[in-house]
């Protein structure tokens, strides 16, 4: 008998080149580094000529996706010449081109310069917490500056936030309250203070990026709906709320006639008593051959629904829950950062819900009602007018939101999300509480009672901010100038002049104007934070975080994010959110967050919402099952 290689293999003996290349390439598992490695890799991970940061090295980076921030190791980076370069043009020869970097980490690839930064821990761990109270400041007065006017400087889509952030942070670093921390800061390498710079200005980087980059934020996205308005504002309630009534009442008007029509069930109304009966022989009588044409219609539609409505509906699940590579999913991605810091609003909170809702379990409950209304029609003209009525019903909330009347330019809808990153960069929970910023900032509670005059004094102060707003030494000479110049115009009744330097309310909804009538400016665009704009106070903690070289600093406070390996297949993430929904893991942790700050109103409101949110997503689960059983159901019964 012959025997073949095939069967004895021989074991191959792989080289450790081999072996180690795949390793650090496509690592299985990913330890977290410590405090000192991150330190490590801020202080030596980049290189001086081409300012890359090296392979092995920690640094933290944006999938584009979920809007977080992730900690990971480098495991490759590759240089890319532009495509505007010509390696054939004999002007280039013996030249190098301006190489694009990109980086591997984990297995998320080629990740360009834009998507990476230093890690926060090590950064913290170098020049201690005050640069992020100062970026919690900066980000007030961003806001305040920020205006929704067109062809104004000052406009949301004119001004550079980046530029904006850089000179107030220059200008903090040489102020003279904040010596201590210009002469750390100016020890350090200098690719160790861009790692600095960089890194806190990534919200004002993100909030230039939404209204310049048209390929990652393209708002023409059409799974934009009047909801997602909604969610984004808090405003609009009146349109969203009619348009879900217009959704829910027409499929619960077509199922009541098509019940009070069927012939295959019995529908009747005695004693202020609703019965609903049918014999199995009854519901699956086939009726003549007009009837059997119209089965077969209704088989057709059904086939429709499998191979478009539930992979459609599937999808549009993932872009609204997941972290899609969609504008609409990035959206919903960072107002769900915003959830779950609890910075939002009741209305807005009721938005995001409702934008959820109306695009999960209503749309999975609206199909699985027509399919049953297709089950009790006949009539062949009936069966398509009512499938098309299901898909009208189903994309209104879009429809409107992509009319000319609603938002044309879409610059709404632009604003609106750059007012969800302040919201989600600037901790408002944090912030408001003189013992969350403490403890937060790393800030001695009796420094912050030396500085404020009080231990409970906080940041977010009505009155006080309302003074300090037109106070003028809490403002920059430009600053001072413009408004000197707008209270001027307004004194001799140039409304033209007076709309340039100063900054009017703009509201988006009709109900935030007529508020805003009555003295609440905080309801208007770019006017969320207007309680936090205690410029007096500010300026008296922007310095009392200890430093690390200052005897006081405990580097154990400094906390260091978990890492994981597999950051790109955010699917799988997905797949573990349902089964932490289903099991009702997110409404423990949901409401152990909102108790431990406190906000046990917001708890209760969490409590409900998780069975509403374990009913959607279970009508997930259970709508591609009833949809395949329709199929089967037909040619069995009729």
């Amino acid at each position: 008998m012959k025997i073949s290689v095939e069967d004895h293999p021989i074991e191959k003996e792989w080289s450790d080149a081999v072996i180690q290349d795949i390793d650090s390439l496509f690592p299985e598992v990913e330890s977290s580094p410590t405090l000192q490695v991150l330190k490590t890799s801020v202080l030596t991970g980049v290189e001086k000529e081409t300012r890359a940061y090296k392979k092995g090295c920690w640094i933290e980076f944006w999938n584009g996706v979920d809007m977080i921030w992730h900690l990971g190791k480098v495991s490759r980076v590759t240089k890319v010449a532009p495509d505007s370069w010509d390696w054939s043009d004999p002007d280039n020869e013996g030249l190098e081109p301006d190489y694009e970097l990109f980086y591997d980490i984990g297995r998320a690839f080629m990740l360009g310069e834009n998507f990476v930064r230093a890690p926060s821990a090590g950064l913290k761990a170098i020049f201690g917490l005050r640069p992020w109270v100062f970026q919690q400041y900066s980000l007030l007065k961003l806001e305040e500056k920020l205006r929704f006017q067109h062809y104004h400087r000052d406009d949301f889509m004119q001004i550079d936030s980046q530029q904006f952030f850089l000179d107030m942070f220059d200008e903090w670093v040489k102020h003279n309250e904040n010596a201590d921390f210009e002469s750390l800061y100016e020890i350090c390498d200098p690719l160790v203070r861009e790692q600095l710079r960089n890194h806190l200005a990534t919200p004002f980087e993100l909030m230039d990026r939404i209204t310049e980059d048209d390929e990652i934020w393209d708002f023409e996205d059409e799974d934009i709906s009047i909801y997602t308005y909604f969610s984004v504002f808090g405003s609009s309630s009146f349109f969203a709320l009619i348009t879900a009534g217009v959704q829910v009442g027409i499929p619960v008007l077509l199922l009541i006639n098509s019940m009070q029509n069927s012939e295959h069930i019995n529908v009747e109304y005695i004693d202020n008593t609703l019965s609903i009966h049918a014999t199995w022989d009854q519901f699956c009588s086939s009726g003549d051959n007009g009837k059997m044409i119209g089965r077969l219609l209704i088989m057709s539609v059904v086939m429709m629904y499998i191979i478009t409505v539930v992979p459609d509906n599937l999808t549009k699940f993932y872009r609204n829950a997941g972290s899609a590579d969609t504008t609409y999913s990035r959206i919903n991605s960072l107002r769900a950062v915003v959830w779950n810091q609890g910075d939002d609003t009741i209305l807005q909170q009721m938005g995001f819900k409702c934008e959820r809702y109306m695009n999960t379990a209503y749309v999975c409950l609206l199909y699985m009602i027509m399919l049953f209304i297709l089950f009790n029609t006949v009539d062949v003209l009936d069966i398509i007018l009512n499938a098309l009525a299901c898909e009208f019903v189903h994309q209104l909330d879009e429809k409107i939101a992509h009319s000319d009347w609603w938002d044309s330019d879409l610059r709404y809808i632009q604003a609106g999300t750059q007012q969800l990153v302040l919201q989600a960069f600037v901790r408002l929970r944090v912030i408001e509480s003189p013992r969350n910023f403490c403890k937060y900032f790393h800030i001695d509670p009796k420094d912050y009672e030396s500085a404020l005059g009080s231990r409970t004094a906080s940041l977010r102060d009505k009155r006080v901010a309302r003074r300090d707003e037109s106070d003028q030494q809490w403002m920059t000479e430009a600053e001072a100038s413009e408004r000197e110049r707008g209270e001027y115009a307004r004194h001799i009744g140039n409304d033209s002049a007076e709309e340039y330097y100063k900054k009017l309310p703009h509201y988006y909804g009709v109900k935030e104007w007529v508020m805003g009538k009555f003295g609440v400016n905080s309801v208007a665009m770019f006017e969320r934070t207007r309680e936090f704009r205690t410029w007096s106070r500010w300026n008296a903690v922007l310095y009392l975080s200890k430093l690390p070289n200052h005897p006081e600093f405990d580097p154990s406070a400094i906390k260091v994010s978990k890492s994981k390996t597999d950051y790109s297949v955010s699917v799988l993430d997905f797949f573990l959110e349902i089964v932490q929904v289903l099991t009702f893991y997110k409404l423990f942790v949901n409401v152990y967050r909102a108790l431990k700050l406190h906000q046990y109103a917001r708890a209760l409101f969490l409590l409900f919402d998780s069975v509403l949110n374990w009913i959607a997503y279970l009508m997930q689960v259970i709508f591609p099952i009833f949809i395949i059983t329709g199929l089967w159901f037909i040619p069995f019964c009729f």
